[in-house]
């Protein structure tokens, strides 16, 4: 593989001769009718002139390879169009697919590209890339100095748009990235600014680690994943939009609905570090910004089962100033620290968020905590906190929320003025917790007070290891906060828990696991239930199914409540390598049947690229070759019809995720022929039409089964109606 090093140097002799400073690429050679192949001749302008002029026209190119001290200015209507050819491209640092740029440099001090034209990745994918499908990044400039960008156009990378490792002093105005993954991925990364500029993207607006002093302003981030994901020190983000659904579908999803606003990338222990200090994400401020149609706008998590948390260095201070949030989902602000690194402070001032709501608390059980999943708080959960401060928070719902409002896992103070959050009389409290430190409000110290304990409300028996819940019915006659405290064996219960009115409140107690066969009794007061913990066995599946998986550790075993699939595979197999695991029925679906299955989430996998349900096809046990291909499933991300639309044995279309799916769920697919319409429903009984789909492909008896990959599900209903 050819490298920016070698090339870089062989240009540079070559180069020696011209005296020429400001230059045309056209007097290098370059052609500009889109078919030449135009980079050699652009690089050989590049090394012999300290400005470089590309005139209007396409200028199919493989990698342009910068150089220190150099303007390059893309005139109006100049596009430099990239080649489909992945040989063009040149590995700029390390030597690997994941480093393919269509323009980049290494060791640069001093580098102007300014627009109004533009660079056009094409789309370009690599099956040697990541998820083996990206292709090359569109900008690629590592240890850079003194850089600015102005007024520029980049779209259709195969990869990243514009990525930036080790550099400081950059200045980025008016740029507009349009398609390809990460708008902006930068890694220690200081100094600069990023104004004026637009990102309609297939990932996340913004990403990276290690920013310090950075500042983005008027600005807009339209993602379908997050529109910050990143982590810094002084890092602000000032009187900027942060938009979904997405323009642009995300890459590995194909959804366009937004995950997060923004979502901390935790920084790691910065050991290559050139100018970033290693430390946590500290600092980090929202000031003037808005938030429209994003289901989790802040999403703030380390710790196990956070993403990106490799190596985390902890977060600091963060604060959320004149936020204005229009069209959250069902778990506005998520803010979790780890036992042993907890977050320092988060600050809430003059915030307003206007969500979906229309959850009790016990929607959320076996709904997990990754972004897209659905908590038992109606707007802000918050874990290992050291200070919460709320200066005015404002909260509507589209529909009434009866979950609790707050809930605070280890939160060491809590000082709250100014808290308005439209609620029923019928939610549960306003505040809920565990080992809650002082709570003020408006001034005044809470007091601690004691509860009656009416009932326990739970489970006469549970499988071991499987998710159960219990509720506690309380009520004080003294307005304050009550300690609820239980045992079960060896184990404790403790909740927290402000109630400012005599009426009963119900304290959910979800996602409780035992891995020991035994009787519990569970204690609250004087208030004592049993409750019976069976073994969860393993039987042989029916001789009626069978069993297929072309994944890793991929299973499909027959338990006491249903049937438990595995799948792990990367999350682009079911549309790059159709890799799934399966349990079906062969040859059992006729041109005119109903399928329904009800679809658990046993292990709180709430990651989006996860995903499960029915499955149809003339030959299951083949894939990627098999046409008639059909799934409806469901991941966090939503629910969809999936389908083969041109008969060659891949998925190849889907409808749009709604997303969010709370669990459990049940599908329905009606076949009459060719055509297919999918349901969903939360209790089997009243239906939603989700679409209807044609697969011409399917004609005559079909496989029929469950599936799941990079996931795990337990279906615990299977049944095929004639």
């Amino acid at each position: 593989m050819k490298t920016f090093a070698t090339i870089l140097a062989a240009l540079t002799l070559t180069a020696a001769a011209h005296a020429s400073k400001d230059c045309n690429v056209r007097d290098f050679g370059a052609k500009g009718d889109g078919t030449t192949l135009d980079s050699p001749a652009i690089n050989r302008a590049i090394a012999a002139c300290d400005t470089v002029h590309i005139p209007a026209g396409t200028y199919r190119s493989g990698s342009i390879l910068l150089k220190s001290n150099l303007t390059l200015i893309l005139e109006a209507n100049a596009t430099i169009l990239g080649s489909k050819d992945l040989h063009d491209y040149v590995s700029i640092e390390p030597p690997n697919h994941h480093s393919l740029a269509l323009v980049g440099g290494a060791n640069l001090n001093h580098v102007t590209i300014e627009g109004p034209g533009a660079f056009d990745g094409i789309s370009l994918t690599d099956p040697n890339g990541e998820e083996h499908i990206r292709g090359p990044l569109g900008m690629y400039l590592i240890r850079a100095e003194d850089i600015a960008i102005r007024n520029l156009n980049v779209r259709n990378s195969g990869n990243w748009n514009v990525v930036f490792r080790h550099a400081t002093r950059v200045t980025i105005d008016g740029l507009t990235v349009h398609g390809g993954y990460d708008g902006i991925n930068a890694d220690d990364f200081t100094h600069s600014t990023i104004v004026n500029s637009k990102f309609f993207v297939g990932d996340d607006a913004l990403a990276g680690r290690y920013w310090e002093d950075v500042t983005v302003t008027h600005s807009e981030l339209n993602s379908p994943t997050n529109g910050i994901r990143m982590a810094g020190h002084n890092v602000l983000i000032e009187d900027t939009l942060i938009s979904g659904p997405a323009e642009v579908a995300a890459g590995a999803s194909g959804r366009h609905v937004q995950e997060a606003g923004f979502e901390i990338l935790a920084n790691g222990d910065g050991h290559a570090n050139i100018y970033a200090k290693p430390g946590p994400a500290d600092n980090m401020t929202l000031s003037r910004v808005k938030i429209v149609d994003c289901y989790t706008p802040i999403y703030l998590a380390q710790g196990p089962g956070a993403p990106y948390n490799d190596h985390s260095a902890g977060m600091g201070k963060f604060t959320l100033s004149d936020v204005d949030v229009e069209l959250a989902g069902n778990t506005p602000m998520y803010v979790a620290g780890a036992d042993t690194q907890h977050v320092g402070e988060l600050v809430l001032h003059n915030v307003t968020i206007h969500a979906l709501g229309g959850l009790t608390q016990k929607d959320a059980h076996e709904n997990g905590t990754a972004v897209l999943s659905i908590m038992p708080v109606s707007t802000l959960f918050v874990r290992y906190l050291d200070k919460l401060t709320i200066d005015h928070l404002n909260v509507t719902f589209s529909q009434s929320d009866l979950r609790p409002a707050i809930f605070a896992d280890h939160a060491a103070a809590l000082d709250i003025t100014a808290l308005n959050i439209t609620r029923p009389t019928t939610a549960e409290p306003i505040l809920e917790g565990i080992a809650l430190g002082p709570v003020t409000f408006d001034g005044k110290l809470i007091p601690r007070t004691t509860a009656d304990l009416t009932s326990i409300d739970l489970p006469a028996t549970a499988l071991s290891s499987r998710p159960s819940s219990f509720t506690i019915t309380a009520r004080t006659q003294h307005p304050g906060i009550v300690i609820i405290h239980g045992t079960a064996g060896p184990r404790t219960f403790d909740r927290d828990v402000y109630l400012d009115t005599t009426q009963p409140a119900h304290i959910l107690f979800p996602d409780n696991r035992f891995s020991d066969p035994q009787t519990l009794t569970f204690q609250f007061s004087s208030l004592t239930r049993d409750l019976k913990i069976l073994p969860l066995t393993k039987s042989p599946l029916p001789a009626t199914f069978k069993v297929f998986t072309n994944t890793p550790g991929g299973t499909a075993e027959a338990e006491p409540d249903g049937f438990h699939l595995r799948s792990k595979s990367d999350n682009r197999h079911l549309y790059i390598k159709d890799e799934y695991t399966a349990l079906y029925q062969p040859q059992s679906l006729p041109e005119h049947a109903t399928i329904v299955t009800r679809v658990d989430n046993p292990e709180m996998r709430s990651g989006w690229g996860g995903f499960s349900g029915i499955m149809v096809r003339k030959d299951i046990a083949a894939p990627a070759k098999s046409p008639g291909y059909l799934t409806l499933g469901a991941s966090p991300a939503g629910i969809s019809i999936d389908w083969d639309a041109s008969g060659h044995g891949m998925i190849d279309h889907h409808t749009p995720y709604d997303g969010h799916t709370i669990w459990p769920l049940y599908l329905r697919l009606d076949r009459d022929g060719i055509h297919f319409t999918g349901y969903t429903s939360r209790d089997g009984n009243f239906w939603t039409k989700l679409a209807e789909e044609d697969v011409p492909t399917a004609i005559g008896p079909l496989d029929a089964g469950i599936f799941t990959f990079s996931n795990t599900a337990l279906f615990t209903q299977f049944a095929i109606s004639h």
